[in-house]
């Protein structure tokens, strides 16, 4: 009788785990439109989103990280919006982005590709350039194991792919 009780459960729990949906791994959707394609409204669907959390970089394709490719949207210090691609981590551990800032009518205030900064220095994003000091960065940049991009001041970020 055991035999009989024991089998019919096993029977009921695999039936109710064929039945069972396939659930979508933990990675980040990917993104319907590209970098070039993203716009001024894009970025503002998601700014409620935007977050001062760390932003783990990695070379490698671990889907925790963010990585070649990755989009991320953003707001400045000095509150202006825009959007950055990363491009890669060279060698010498320098994070190189393509970056897009918007005013808020959603015009292009500047346009920047392959801009370079050199591990342990800071990010202006309004003006796309490195700081070796954190007067007005948005970011600093931290190379490692495990790499960084550390939100400074008021600067926010959303990961719109990985």
């Amino acid at each position: 009788m055991k035999k009989i009780v024991y089998s019919l459960l096993a029977i009921i729990l695999i039936a109710g785990s064929a039945c069972k949906k396939d659930s979508a791994p933990d990675s980040a959707p990917v993104p319907l439109k590209t970098f070039e394609n993203i716009t001024y409204a894009d970025i503002q669907t998601f700014k409620t989103d935007l977050k001062t959390d760390l932003i783990p970089v990695s070379n490698g394709i671990n889907s925790q990280f963010v990585k070649d490719g990755s989009i991320i949207f953003y707001k400045t210090n000095a509150g202006l919006f825009g959007k950055f691609k990363l491009v890669g981590i060279s060698e010498q551990d320098q994070l190189i982005i393509s970056l897009v800032n918007y005013d808020n009518q959603g015009a292009v205030l500047l346009s920047k590709n392959s801009v370079v900064i050199e591990a342990n220095f800071f990010a202006d994003l309004d003006l796309g350039i490195e700081l070796p000091s954190q007067n007005s960065a948005d970011f600093f940049w931290t190379p490692g194991a495990i790499s960084y991009i550390d939100p400074q001041g008021t600067a926010s970020f959303y990961i719109y792919s990985k």
